[in-house]
C-alpha cells in the first residue's frame, strides 16, 4: 500500500506502523521509501510526537515545491564508527540508526566497529554534532570515532587522470563508480593507512579500481576508506594482499566485512 501511494503520490508524508520490524528484510523497509517509521509497541505521546513530525515534513515538503527559487544546499559527510557494549539490544540499535536523519548508509559490520555510519549534513560541525549529541546517546553504544572526509588534494596531472578514467568507465555495464551495487553478494570496509607523500599515487589507482565503489579520504586519520564489493570473501582478500599490500606507501589494511541484516 505505501509503495502504492508513494507512486501516485509522491510527495505525501508517510508514517509507517509495524509490530514485525525486527523480522522485516531491511531493503523491503528502505524501498518503501517511508517518511517515518514506529515500531510496536508506542505510546500515545509518542506517536502524537511522530503524527506532529509528519505534518511538520509535509509543510516543509509543499513550501519547497511551490517555491520559484529553490536554493541549491550543499551537504558534508564523515563516518561514524559505533562500537557498541557486549550487552547492548544490536537489532533496536540498529533499527534507531537505521531510520536517524542525516544517516546516508547503515551498515552492520564485523571487527573492531559493530557498526559503520555515513553522516551527512550541511557542515562538518553539524556531523559532529549528530555524533555527539544524539549518536552517542542511544543506548548501547560504547563508543563512536569519527572521521571526516574530505576532497584530497591532488596535483593536477592526477586530478585529470582520475576525471578520464572515470568518462570512459561511467557508461559501462560492468564497472560501478561511486554507486553501491547490491548485485553483489559480499561488500566489505577497507580502511588503508598510508604515507601521506604517497597519495598521489595511491588514491588513483583505488579510486578507479573496479572493485571500489567508493574511496574516501580521511585526513585526520591519514587513511582511505573504501568499500569494495564482490562475490565472495575470498576475492577481497586476494584484492588486498595482492593490489593494495603491495603499493608502495600502504602501511596497514584493515577489513570490516559487512553483515547480511538477512542473517540476523
Amino acid at each position: 500500500m505505501g509503495k502504492l501511494i508513494r507512486e501516485k503520490y509522491p510527495d505525501t508524508a508517510i508514517l509507517f506502523i509495524s509490530g514485525f520490524s525486527e523480522q522485516m528484510y531491511i531493503d523491503e523497509i528502505e524501498n518503501m521509501n517511508m517518511t517515518r517509521f514506529m515500531a510496536k509497541p508506542f505510546t500515545a505521546k509518542d506517536l502524537t510526537y511522530q503524527m506532529s513530525e509528519l505534518g511538520n515534513i509535509a509543510q516543509l515538503s509543499t513550501k519547497a515545491a511551490s517555491s520559484e527559487d529553490i536554493a541549491v544546499v550543499q551537504s558534508v559527510s564523515a563516518y561514524a564508527m559505533i562500537k557498541l557494549k557486549e550487552n547492548a539490544d544490536f537489532i533496536n540499535v540498529y533499527r534507531q540508526l537505521y531510520f536517524m536523519d542525516h544517516i546516508l548508509y547503515c551498515d552492520a559490520t564485523n571487527g573492531d566497529y559493530d557498526i559503520i555510519l555515513l553522516v551527512q549534513s550541511g557542515s562538518i560541525s553539524d556531523c559532529k554534532r549528530i555524533c555527539n549529541s544524539t549518536i552517542s546517546k542511544i543506548s548501547g553504544v560504547e563508543k563512536v570515532d569519527f572521521l571526516q572526509i574530505t576532497k584530497p588534494k591532488l596535483d593536477k596531472d592526477f586530478k585529470a587522470l582520475i576525471e578520464t578514467i572515470e568518462s570512459h568507465v561511467d557508461d559501462s555495464e560492468n564497472i560501478v563508480v561511486n554507486k553501491r551495487d547490491f548485485k553483489h553478494s559480499i561488500s566489505s570496509y577497507l580502511m588503508v593507512e598510508f604515507d601521506p607523500d604517497k597519495l598521489n599515487y595511491i588514491y588513483p589507482i583505488l579510486r578507479t579500481h573496479e572493485q571500489v565503489v567508493y574511496c574516501d579520504y580521511s585526513p585526520g586519520s591519514q587513511s582511505l576508506i573504501l568499500f569494495v564489493a564482490a562475490t565472495h570473501f575470498n576475492e577481497i582478500d586476494k584484492f588486498i594482499e595482492n593490489e593494495i599490500s603491495v603499493l608502495d606507501g600502504v602501511l596497514k589494511v584493515k577489513e570490516y566485512p559487512v553483515i547480511s541484516m538477512f542473517e540476523m
